[in-house]
């Protein structure tokens, strides 16, 4: 088909205009949705108002935190979140896959522009009579569809969607890697302090053995005493083996996390105090966690960019029930000549709209919509099944963590009381009032009021990077002007 310059320029106006104020994008405007109270509670039923412990260090509330964990203070976790966020391959996947979205809405963009593409050869060839001829060919192609019914924009919304569900999953991988992270390594802490309590419940045992067996000698003692004595002393050496192979399965699973190499971590490690103080402690214990905190949580966000993207796909899906509008050109030049004859060329071009008008698909397109909103449908019940799964993971850390801090106090006010009747054994024993073997039994028993704080305040630790991890790092600490539990509705 040929045109006039006239004639070409008079239709590429109309077809442009036409263009610019064409029907809007069929489908359905996309809306997020909204939870009702029955899925987000008003407020949580679980309390976190709890007395700040004895061992918290005191904090101006005006002081802001940049990351979680930050609220321990501790330089080595720091640095082994910073390097697990550099090496770890769960990371590299989750940005692959976000390049791949972005990669992905840059060709849906792409479809609504013109395309233009080139093509050129040229042959040299002799006939019978020695002739030698030569045949060039240029061509330059363009095509241009008219977004006519939303095509192309709803193909954008939905991969800008996607590219945000990708954005949110490598938060969440974000906040479940500095999870493990952190509790893999205030498990290490808490791993060491128990080996060493262990060492020392280990000796008090051995001398109370020897204490036994000098004593059965001198006849002073039956002897099945110091079976009993020799069987602790077995039992304590088993439990410091047991130990001390717990310590070494979390250093690697440390070596694994943070891709540090093992002598680098083992330096790092060991650069702690010893005893209970191996484990940090927050600078807060009074927790909210406003209504925002729960729908900031990633997986709640990447739940709901899936279901826009489902939204847009029952767009693209409307939109291929529509005619398809293109302007399609095409510009040639082609040269041949022979020896002897000179050289002829001459050009052509040509310009035009094309459509594709669907008539009968045996209902293939109309099923393709069906499947679309039934997709979204789907992913809108997923986002709320995973809402519900967020409340009742935050109820549960909630719980536990209230639970843990008061039974950490209970065990603190235990491992005092036991330290306290340890140092009265032992001045009596300088004294001559008591013997060597009330004293190790005395030792025994604080050592053993210590363990059993270092595990609860363990737990606790456990809880508080639970909580953390079920609110997506976005609970408030300290909070001011805010009731601890209470779903709040700042902006």
């Amino acid at each position: 088909m040929h045109y006039t310059t006239a004639s070409l320029s008079k239709c590429l106006a109309s077809i442009l205009i036409l263009s610019l104020s064409g029907c809007a994008a069929v489908g359905p405007d996309y809306v997020a949705p909204k939870l009702s109270g029955k899925e987000v509670p008003d407020q949580w039923t679980s309390r976190t108002d709890v007395p700040p412990a004895t061992d918290t260090a005191p904090t101006a509330k005006s002081e802001q935190v940049p990351q979680w964990w930050a609220e321990l203070s501790d330089p080595v976790l720091d640095q082994l979140v910073t390097e697990a966020f550099t090496n770890n391959p769960t990371i590299e996947a989750a940005v692959a896959r976000l390049r791949q979205s972005r990669a992905a809405f840059t060709q849906s963009a792409a479809t609504g522009s013109p395309a233009v593409s080139a093509g050129a050869s040229s042959q040299r060839a002799t006939d019978s009579s020695g002739t030698l001829a030569t045949d060039s060919w240029l061509s330059m192609n363009a095509s241009w569809e008219l977004d006519f019914f939303g095509s192309v924009r709803r193909a954008k919304e939905g991969a800008l969607a996607r590219e945000g569900v990708q954005l949110a999953t490598l938060a969440d991988v974000r906040v479940s890697l500095s999870a493990d992270v952190a509790d893999a390594y205030l498990s290490h802490r808490a791993c060491q302090s128990r080996l060493e309590l262990t060492e020392q419940d280990l000796v008090s045992r051995e001398a109370t053995e020897k204490l036994t067996a000098d004593s059965i000698s001198a006849g002073f003692t039956a002897p099945y005493q110091g079976i009993r004595s020799t069987a602790s002393v077995a039992e304590a050496k088993t439990l410091l083996a047991a130990t001390r192979s717990q310590c070494e399965q979390i250093e690697n699973l440390l070596t694994r996390l943070s891709g540090m190499a093992r002598p680098g971590l083992m330096k790092l490690l060991a650069e702690r105090p010893t005893g209970l103080a191996r484990l940090p402690v927050p600078k807060h214990f009074s927790i909210a966690i406003p209504r925002e905190a729960l729908m900031q949580r990633p997986d709640i966000r990447a739940a709901e960019r899936a279901v826009a993207a489902a939204s847009a796909d029952i767009g693209l899906a409307e939109a291929d029930r529509y005619p398809r509008i293109a302007l399609n050109g095409a510009l040639g030049y082609t040269a041949n000549g022979s020896s002897g004859s000179g050289a002829l060329s001459f050009g052509t071009w040509s310009f035009g709209p094309s459509i594709s008008l669907p008539i009968f698909d045996g209902g293939r397109r109309k099923a393709a919509v069906e499947i679309a909103r039934s997709k979204y449908d789907e992913s809108l019940a997923n986002y709320k099944s995973t809402t519900r799964r967020a409340i009742q993971e935050v109820e549960d850390a909630l719980t536990r963590y209230a639970a843990t801090h008061e039974r950490a106090e209970n065990a603190r006010q235990s491992a005092d009381q036991y330290q306290h009747f340890f140092d009265a054994v032992e001045l009596r024993y300088r004294e001559g009032a008591n013997n060597l073997l009330e004293l190790e039994d005395a030792r025994r028993a604080m050592l053993t009021a210590q363990k059993t704080l270092l595990g609860v305040q363990h737990e606790r630790l456990q809880a508080w990077i639970a909580l953390n991890r079920a609110t997506g790092g976005a609970a408030q600490f300290d909070p001011d002007n805010t009731t601890p539990g209470l779903l709040s509705d700042k902006r």
